[in-house]
């Protein structure tokens, strides 16, 4: 009898632990969770802790609230410019409603990555037609593709529990078949524009030539105007002082003169030939 007591007590012992272990869940740090009962969902979790949950009832499914990447697969589109494309992108997510997304996607994330898609390449779609093909390759990505992931993320956000905290291009291609006649368009443009550019710069310098011609041709017609003014005012006073030293003393301004032109005339190599009674010889002679 005592035998069967100790055997019944262990056995309810057993379950009441059975009992205590399935009615409890943790949920850790970095994810969030959603309690069903009988597969409705009951709450959403989002903090980590103990929760108690009814054991055969009640089920705890839990996800990842850390930011997931994934690549997804390259897409073909039109931009405005009629050229065929092909994008291929990445993006990173994570799950900001734990019951929107195990609703929208089954707690798959497969699936919600095909939702991902499905909305990211809608959204590409209407924007690289809005854009041109060098537009979309070139310096507006960055604008393009934080526009799609802010319309991304609006849109995830309300309709699956997702939110989108990046979209980006990995790689930008063409159709295999229009490659070089694409390339050829764009080398050509391009060297049409070198060709406009060097024009315009040549034009530019052959300005900033004849501007500079004419202004210096104004700086030396100045200062040749200066310096003969300047020359016609020391002539001026040169012979303002010779004459007032002539009209001081004739006979030492006329010796004066004389010597001047004794010191210009005779040199080691002149030999000139006067009349003995020449009046040019009149102060060798002491007149």
């Amino acid at each position: 009898m005592g035998g069967k007591v100790r055997l019944r007590f262990a056995f309810l012992a057993l379950l009441t632990t059975v009992a205590l272990l399935t009615s409890v869940s943790i949920v850790n740090e970095g994810q969030l969770a959603v309690k069903t009962r009988l597969g409705q969902i009951v709450q959403s979790i989002h903090e980590p802790g103990l929760y108690f949950i009814f054991p055969f009832i009640e089920q705890m499914e839990k996800m990842s609230s850390r930011s997931i990447e994934y690549d997804s697969k390259p897409a073909a589109f039109v931009t405005s410019d009629k050229k065929n494309i092909v994008i291929d992108t990445y993006a990173r997510f994570r799950i900001s409603d734990p019951s929107m997304f195990r609703t929208a996607a089954q707690g798959s994330m497969s699936r919600a990555q095909a939702l991902l898609d499905d909305a990211i390449y809608s959204i590409l779609r209407n924007d690289a037609g809005r854009h041109s093909f060098s537009e979309i390759i070139g310096g507006n990505r960055a604008t393009i593709m934080s526009n799609v992931t802010e319309i991304a993320n609006r849109e995830t956000k309300e309709k699956y529990g997702i939110e989108v905290l990046s979209v980006r291009i990995k790689r930008v291609s063409l159709p295999t078949e229009n490659e070089l006649f694409v390339y050829d368009r764009m080398r050509t443009e391009r060297e049409r524009q070198a060709k406009q550019y060097r024009s315009e710069g040549q034009e530019i310098a052959l300005g900033i030539s004849s501007e500079t011609d004419r202004e210096r041709e104004v700086i030396m017609a100045e200062a040749y105007k200066t310096a003969q003014e300047i020359l016609g005012n020391g002539e001026q006073e040169a012979l303002k002082i010779y004459a007032r030293a002539y009209s001081k003393d004739p006979e030492f301004y006329a010796f004066l003169r004389t010597l001047e032109a004794y010191q210009t005339t005779f040199n080691d190599d002149t030999v000139i030939v006067l009349a003995a009674d020449d009046p040019f010889l009149n102060y060798f002679r002491g007149k």
